[in-house]
């Protein structure tokens, strides 16, 4: 898989400890991550705070008490909206946990607030984690391997058949030089019959991969990256808000800004003046 900005290639190279560990602390409001995706799960466990998550089509507002989770190719993006805001993250694939978890190939519910079991179980891994005793590591994967088990009892909305799973990865590859066309060009106008004939498709099958590799339409995708390219350069001095658009591939500034409210929750002028507040 090529280095494409919304494709994270995870390598997780620690056989003991095969899991991504992390903290998100923010004081100001604005992006945890940007959009991306990858053949991992990725879950947040908020413990104050709230944010933003769009997964998929999706947008989920949490807050303390919640875990979010990004099932494996799903595109994912965080914003904090309160702050301070501290989350927790795993990342892992669970086959290199479990080989009867992983075979069954299992979608999760996205957002799942207030379990007080999850609260519980999340606390302990980064407790284990964050001691660094002796056989940390053993007991940490140990313990996410505890959490995947309850949530694969409680959550588990879908067990994808393994032929789906790998037609989803195969309809990623065959995205490859579209997803690396709007990468480097994003700026230019790109029409779906432009990306349909550089994969040799017809507009229509094009739209049906998109959706079912990357979770959106091209058209969507396409403006995810000029809206996240968008907020970046907002939070420089170097242009105005209408060279923002432009350089960023939005020739209507009226269409620009309706879509980087509805996607931000506010304005580019508020970004730019510093006046988000608590919406981004």
């Amino acid at each position: 898989m090529p280095n494409l900005e919304l494709y994270e290639k995870k390598v997780l190279n620690d056989e003991e400890l095969p899991i991504q560990l992390a903290h998100n602390r923010h004081t100001v409001c604005g992006e945890i991550f940007g959009s991306h995706w990858h053949e991992h799960i990725e879950m947040h466990y908020v413990f104050s705070g709230s944010a933003v998550f769009h997964i998929d089509q999706e947008l989920y507002e949490v807050q303390e008490g919640d875990l979010i989770i990004a099932n494996r190719n799903e595109l994912h993006a965080g914003y904090s909206i309160a702050v301070p805001y501290d989350a927790s993250l795993l990342v892992f694939d669970p086959s290199d946990l479990s080989w009867e978890l992983g075979e069954k190939n299992l979608r999760f519910q996205s957002l799942i607030r207030g379990d007080t079991t999850v609260r519980r179980m999340m606390l302990d891994i980064f407790y284990a984690w964050q001691q660094e005793e002796l056989g940390y590591r053993a007991l940490c994967r140990a313990k996410v391997t505890e959490l995947l088990v309850y949530l694969c009892r409680h959550y588990a909305v879908e067990n994808l058949p393994a032929k789906d799973l790998l037609k989803r990865r195969r309809n990623l590859e065959r995205l490859r030089p579209a997803l690396e066309y709007i990468e480097q060009n994003y700026s230019e106008r790109i029409s779906v019959n432009q990306l349909a004939q550089l994969l040799c498709l017809s507009p229509d099958r094009l739209g049906h991969l998109f959706r079912d590799g990357v979770g959106q339409a091209p058209l969507q995708y396409i403006n995810e990256i000029r809206l996240r390219k968008a907020m970046n350069l907002l939070k420089t001095e170097e242009y105005t808000v209408t060279e923002v658009a432009q350089t960023v591939g939005f020739f209507d500034y009226n269409h620009f800004g309706r879509l980087f409210r509805r996607r931000y929750g506010c304005t580019p002028n508020q970004v730019r003046q510093g006046k988000a507040g608590n919406n981004l």
